[in-house]
């Protein structure tokens, strides 16, 4: 099999849900290590169901996981920080709403 690309989510809500399960259903060189939601009863029901096996209701600690390669997030407010991140993040906002 060839390499994983291990996947962090910021964002639990509905978008993050279509975003996660895509990763997890149609892409099978992803792995999901971690997601977050200040929600984190939502994150928690998304992590259960696609056996996500990290949850935390703070982004920082995706962005400080050394395992995650890159990862993708919906969230406005965390987006400058996530330009400055080791890993590579998609954004589906526009840069101009910064």
């Amino acid at each position: 099999m060839a390499d994983m690309l291990n996947v962090g989510i910021i964002g639990a809500g509905r978008i993050g849900k279509v975003h996660a399960e895509t990763l997890a259903y149609r892409i099978p060189s992803t792995r999901c290590l971690a997601i977050a939601d200040i929600d984190l009863a939502a994150a928690h029901q998304l992590a259960t169901q696609l056996q996500i096996p990290s949850v935390t209701d703070d982004y920082r600690r995706i962005l400080e996981n050394d395992a995650i390669e890159a990862g993708r997030t919906l969230v406005v407010p965390q987006m400058a920080r996530l330009f400055r991140a080791p890993s590579h993040f998609f954004q589906q906002e526009h840069p101009c709403l910064l």
